[in-house]
């Protein structure tokens, strides 16, 4: 995915809040933080398409699928009949769909919860149902917007480690979160998002020797440290 010279620009605003944006997504595990405001969530939203930019371009090579912060149940549904649904819409037959949702139920750990109503479900529970369906769309990447944002530390933990089942899966995978906790396995690139342009891009290992610079990314490399 390439994007270049991106701007976006809210309708009736004066302000930018993506400004001048310009990378290359390849298949790296990405990690975009930055502090709320920042124009994480806005970013994600035009490489999915679900935004288009005031100026610039958005150039996709591979099927990208935006999950937003917040889980958007189907009152009613099933957890397997969630995922199903999810992977229907993305084309697959009904009869595959409702054969593979089970799957990747178990492949967050929520096989055994197939018959549970998704509007009942835990935050946490909901989380992992929401990257369930994710991963069933078919997408070749998944735009995350902080998923662990609202969630406990035991939660978290839980998502972060089907962060690594999702790229052991060949999955191409974009994070954004404003906790440093974060800065760690499965990611290997970083992105710092700063006033709606990207302040730092590079490797996990070369953003910790950024800590004596001034600014959010000297703040954010000196956390990983401790």
């Amino acid at each position: 995915m390439k994007v270049n010279d991106l701007h976006y620009r809210p309708r009736g605003s004066r302000v930018d809040v993506i400004a001048g944006v310009t990378i290359q997504m390849d298949s790296r595990p990405t990690l975009l933080i930055g502090e709320n405001g920042a124009g994480k969530t806005t970013l994600l939203r035009v490489l999915s398409g679900d935004l288009q930019p005031t100026l610039g371009s958005v150039t996709r090579e591979f099927s990208v699928v935006y999950l937003p912060q917040h889980f958007i149940s189907i009152p009613g549904f099933s957890c397997l009949e969630y995922v199903a649904y999810v992977s229907w819409l993305w084309g697959a037959s009904r009869k595959n769909a409702r054969r593979e949702s089970l799957a990747w139920l178990e492949f967050v750990g929520l096989a055994e919860l197939s018959a549970h109503r998704c509007d009942r479900l835990s935050g946490g529970q909901q989380a992992r149902l929401a990257l369930a369906a994710a991963v069933g769309s078919g997408a070749e990447t998944l735009l995350l917007d902080e998923p662990t944002a609202s969630l406990d530390p035991l939660a978290r933990d839980h998502v972060k480690k089907i962060y690594g089942k999702i790229v052991n899966e060949g999955v191409g995978l974009v994070v954004s979160t404003h906790n440093s906790s974060e800065l760690c396995e499965p990611f290997e690139r970083v992105l710092v998002m700063e006033r709606g342009k990207i302040a730092f891009d590079g490797s996990l290992s070369g953003f910790s020797q950024e800590s004596g610079r001034e600014g959010i990314v000297g703040e954010l490399s000196r956390a990983i440290k401790g």
